[in-house]
């Protein structure tokens, strides 16, 4: 492998080759050890033994057996990044809500998981909680994620999310004077899934400036894809959002912020609502 290049290894452990991961890695890589133990640990390096799920390989001196299939997904450039860390909003033992700043995954990549929210979310619950993703947000969305803790509750929690049983309010800036057209508050309407979802909107300010207006918005699906999407069919993108609109680049990435989680707990049903200051957070 080329030190500043991409590349990918697939190497199946011989009998003759049994022992420290790294030692093998540095033989049928020739990246430098110290090279490989930062891939290790920023996840990029993996692991599938008999006919068990392929899993990260973290630990430098992990011992592989005849017949392992080991993978080495190098990227120099994503080992290479930095990214905000997440903080923690609620532990309710069981399932905890962080906030995810914008410019991290929610989960990682085949070449590396450093910069993902789960990891953060793994480093402060071990050694005791394992750690589900339930659902997601987009890299440059900013906002409220929730993870739960055992299989029980990452089952419950994700047939939440998928019944569209979980209420997300998002605050927003659009080009446009949504207001004036579409008036201070109102609805949304696009179909997912075969089924109508409405979106509730209100207004919080207009910038004559900029030509952008500020919303909260309310949506049902607990998707932030979908309140992009209804918000640029409406005519008005969301600043930053460069998959919708034209000359849409915003200056500080993408002005969305999902802000407030509300639902039924399925463990215990009761009505639970969490939430950060937009105001303080401003989209990041």
């Amino acid at each position: 492998m080329n030190q500043s290049a991409r590349s990918v290894l697939q190497k199946k452990v011989s009998s003759q080759e049994s022992g420290d991961a790294v030692e093998f890695l540095a033989r049928h890589t020739g990246l430098s050890k110290g090279v490989l133990k930062e891939a290790m640990a920023k996840g990029a390096v993996w692991l599938k033994r008999g006919r068990g799920a392929e899993k990260r390989l973290r630990r430098a001196r992990s011992e592989l057996k005849a017949g392992d299939l080991v993978f080495c997904y190098y990227d120099p450039e994503v080992l290479a990044l930095t990214c905000p860390e997440p903080s923690l909003v609620a532990d309710e033992t069981r399932f905890s809500i962080w906030y995810k700043p914008a410019g991290l995954l929610s989960e990682g990549t085949r070449f590396g998981d450093h910069c993902a929210v789960k990891r953060f979310v793994e480093k402060h619950a071990r050694p005791t909680r394992a750690v589900h993703l339930v659902h997601q947000l987009d890299r440059d969305t900013a906002g409220l994620m929730l993870f739960a803790h055992d299989s029980a509750a990452a089952a419950a929690f994700t047939s939440l999310f998928r019944s569209r049983a979980v209420a997300m309010r998002c605050r927003a800036e659009v080009t446009g004077d949504l207001g004036t057209a579409l008036g201070e508050t109102g609805a949304l309407t696009s179909t997912v899934d075969g089924k109508q979802v409405e979106t509730r909107f209100a207004v919080v300010g207009f910038d004559l400036d900029q030509g952008a207006t500020t919303v909260d918005v309310e949506s049902q699906v607990g998707r932030t894809p979908e309140i992009r999407h209804q918000l640029s069919d409406a005519g008005f993108p969301v600043i930053g959002d460069l998959d919708h609109g034209r000359a849409n680049k915003g200056a500080d990435g993408l002005r969305l912020l999902a802000w407030h989680l509300a639902f039924v707990d399925p463990l215990s049903g009761e009505r639970r609502e969490f939430s950060v200051a937009p105001e303080e957070l401003s989209f990041r």
